[in-house]
């Protein structure tokens, strides 16, 4: 589909003649026109199909212990063959958008069988057994997806992949505590390692010229796009920098799993370059992105230990006379009766000077009033970071900004618009996150006056700048899309 400008600008140069304009102008708009409609038929008939799946649950809810278990299985059994025997009938015969629509209602109705089968005989009773129901739905929904040349359900078994691999993961470990950073950092490792498989399967399904390319090559971003947005922020920095690789958290399934995922991408990049030299830039540049994220990841480990809690001492702390009569100011301390005990104690002015030191390990142990009591997890964030932790976050959210510029271009260059639109939902994400995150650290009358000026001339510039941007920016991707093809 030629576009109209460059049917304007050929008929300025005189290449075409205002009759061959008039016409390609009329057969160019006819295809829009065909294109927008066939589109929101497809849309509308998806948003039918789920409506189906969510109406077929709930009917079947509201009934369900009036139904026999036999005759329940038979239903599930059987809407779940009929939407996807009537969507290939329908593709056959040319109602592409409803067919397709009621084979992606199959492969939901799929997962809601499974589970709800499971429910019926009681065989979920651990969140393994809910683990294998999520790992049989997204391979058995990714066959489908190859042998009906449905798009849309290898998004679905992407979204449910998703679920899996971190639900998997919860079930292998014993231990399950959120603010674990081991637990934290093997889920930065399992979105490293399914970005570098799903990379090599979009660089070996683009080889082959597959239609399936952009899905995967959409899904690489977003789980690279998913670690460069958790290292963005302060408060998961120290609790990343606790990883241990002896730890229970380092699972068997996690090492089985990364060794999968990178085996699949040398797999997918060897076949790439076996078919065409010139892939081989895009698997170097994407060999820089993993090693960049690497050392990010491990970069947390110098702020390893540095979060913790300056308290001052007492009297009591001190265990010899001699360190008891020479107990540093305002501590005036006296030994009786084997032990050091306060003569007078201004506790408030030894508060706030170790206070002063909190998450600074080394200042607090420099400072002979002051002792050290180390934190995990999330506590002490909001007392702010030890300066290297601190400058790694920097650095984190400017590479970051960097990745997104780099996924804008490369949208740009294989001509997909999804990928474009998921780095600017990125990039206005990581703002507004930022803004927010200056609210919480910024306090007082002037700096909520300052922040809300800010966010203010962010908004209004936003709201005139970005649509223009976006728009250009899915023109030119639209044009290479259509020089691709």
């Amino acid at each position: 589909m030629v576009d109209g400008r460059k049917i304007k600008q050929w008929l300025k140069e005189g290449t075409i003649t205002q009759a061959q304009a008039r016409k390609m102008l009329a057969d160019s708009s006819q295809e829009k026109a065909e294109e927008k409609s066939n589109k929101f038929i497809a849309i509308v008939a998806i948003i039918g199909a789920v409506l189906i799946a969510i109406g077929f649950a709930w009917l079947i809810a509201k009934n369900w212990h009036q139904i026999p278990n036999a005759i329940k299985v038979l239903i599930l059994v059987g809407a779940t063959l009929a939407a996807f025997v009537s969507g290939v009938v329908l593709r056959q015969n040319n109602h592409e958008g409803i067919g397709r629509s009621l084979i992606t209602l199959g492969a939901l109705l799929f997962i809601l069988s499974l589970f709800l089968i499971s429910q019926i005989y009681n065989l979920a009773t651990s969140a393994q057994h809910y683990a294998w129901m999520l790992f049989f739905s997204w391979v058995i929904i990714l066959v489908t997806a190859y042998l009906l040349d449905s798009p849309e359900n290898l998004v679905v078994s992407m979204l449910t992949f998703f679920p899996w691999v971190i639900l998997q993961y919860e079930a292998s470990i014993s231990r399950l505590d959120p603010s674990s950073g081991g637990q934290i950092f093997s889920w930065i490792l399992i979105f490293l390692s399914a970005g570098a498989l799903l990379f090599g399967l979009s660089t070996f399904h683009n080889s082959l010229s597959h239609k399936f390319t952009n899905i995967y090559r959409f899904w690489t971003v977003f789980y690279f796009l998913a670690i460069f947005y958790i290292l963005s922020f302060q408060s998961f920095l120290p609790v990343i920098s606790e990883y241990s690789f002896e730890g229970e958290a380092f699972s068997a399934f996690l090492v089985v799993f990364i060794i999968i995922c990178f085996f699949g991408f040398i797999l997918g990049a060897l076949f790439a370059t076996s078919r065409s030299s010139a892939s081989l830039k895009e698997i170097l540049g994407v060999v820089g992105i993993l090693a960049v994220l690497i050392i990010l990841i491990l970069s947390t480990k110098a702020g390893a230990g540095l979060m913790g809690t300056c308290y001052a001492k007492n009297c009591y702390d001190f265990k010899t006379s001699s360190e008891c009569v020479s107990a540093p100011d305002p501590l005036v301390c006296e030994w009786q009766e084997n032990s050091c005990r306060h003569q007078t104690f201004d506790k408030s002015t030894a508060y706030e000077i170790c206070s002063q030191y909190h998450n600074q390990k080394d200042n607090c142990g420099d400072n002979s009033l002051c002792k050290w009591e180390p934190s995990h997890g999330f506590r002490n964030i909001s007392r702010g970071l030890p300066t290297s932790l601190w400058v790694l976050w920097i650095v984190n959210n400017f590479v970051f900004i960097g990745f997104i510029i780099l996924v804008l271009w490369s949208g740009q260059k294989v001509g997909s618009t999804k990928i474009v639109n998921i780095a600017l939902f990125a990039f206005i994400l990581e703002i507004i996150t930022r803004y927010i995150g200056f609210w919480f650290d910024f306090r007082g009358y002037f700096a909520f006056s300052v922040l809300a000026i800010l966010g203010g001339l962010m908004l209004i510039f936003g709201a005139w700048q970005i649509p223009k941007w976006r728009r250009k920016l899915l023109e030119k991707t639209k044009q290479t899309e259509i020089f691709n093809k």
